[in-house]
């Protein structure tokens, strides 16, 4: 299974951050990644509250990525609260293989 950084870029996960209004696509890597998700929200919150947004109509699988990203944002706070129990369904049950990697290539921060 991979898990690196394009896998998720050119996958589920960047699926999910164009649906909170963050382009992955020219991300170089995960340490480029998190500093253009951090620099992208600035002190505007626009992220978190697109991302709460979001997490109203996306599918349970969107809903555990949206939380490894913001997780990777350093919003482990805003993940929880925005995705309850995620870290306790992270990687368990029924989930299906583009989630299971999209995660673990956030958990694992893989660049190539």
């Amino acid at each position: 299974m991979a898990t690196t950084f394009t896998d998720f870029r050119d996958g589920l996960g960047g699926d999910v951050c164009g649906r909170i209004g963050f382009d992955a696509s020219t991300a170089t890597g995960w340490r480029n990644f998190t500093a253009r998700l951090r620099e992208h929200d600035g002190s505007s919150g626009r992220l978190l509250a697109a991302a709460e947004e979001f997490s109203g109509v996306c599918s349970s699988g969107e809903r555990i990525v949206l939380a490894a990203v913001l997780a990777s944002g350093g919003w482990n706070q805003d993940a929880d609260r925005i995705c309850p129990g995620f870290w306790q369904r992270t990687l368990g049950s029924g989930m299906g293989e583009d989630v299971c990697r999209a995660v673990a290539a956030v958990l694992l921060r893989q660049d190539a």
